[in-house]
């Protein structure tokens, strides 16, 4: 803020995860600095509650090795599921659609059986998803129903999910117009 709004804050991410607990005070934190500033999220590792934090920002740039996703939520060595689970998935699936992001996305990380597609305009290159409870079959698979959606640097890009792929700062700063 010393330097006035509209700065580009880069938040580079390299975690398995973390409390469900914390998500929210990490939620509202970055929701406060947008108001201000551009939040971009620069991801080597966000898995859990990482790729939770991930959405919140306003734009997604990987690592060449990124991954992204498997959203679980777990108590112990267990899944958590029912009442819990479903209270998060509400809670945190309405913050993502209010961020521009397909509520769709998120629940193919937070359960494997909603299966994920897309298919992608010809001309505008726009991505249209597509999982089980729709019906529709999109062109590119992205899940199945063994496994929770977790990105690599490829789909995320293919998919529109990320901006970009960068290694290095230098790397970076021109997909950020830097």
């Amino acid at each position: 803020d010393k330097w006035g709004p509209g700065q580009i804050i880069v938040i580079e991410i390299d975690s398995p995860g973390g409390l469900v607990t914390e998500i929210f005070k990490i939620v509202d934190t970055i929701r406060a600095v947008r108001e201000r500033h551009r939040v971009v999220v620069w991801v080597r590792e966000a898995i859990s509650a990482a790729a939770v934090t991930s959405m919140q920002c306003d734009e997604i740039y990987f690592r060449s090795m990124g991954a992204l996703g498997a959203a679980m939520m777990i108590s112990g060595r267990d899944s958590v599921y029912g009442e819990p689970l479903d209270k998060f998935r509400g809670e945190i699936g309405d913050i993502i659609e209010k961020n521009g992001r397909p509520r769709m996305v998120f629940e193919a990380m937070v359960l494997a059986k909603p299966v994920l597609t897309y298919t992608k305009d010809p001309v505008t290159g726009k991505p249209t998803w597509h999982d089980k409870i729709t019906g529709l079959p999109g062109e590119v698979v992205l899940s199945d129903e063994k496994d929770n959606l977790t990105f690599n640097a490829s789909n995320a890009l293919d998919s529109g999910f990320s901006k970009g792929t960068a290694d290095t700062p230098e790397e970076l700063a021109p997909l950020l117009g830097l």
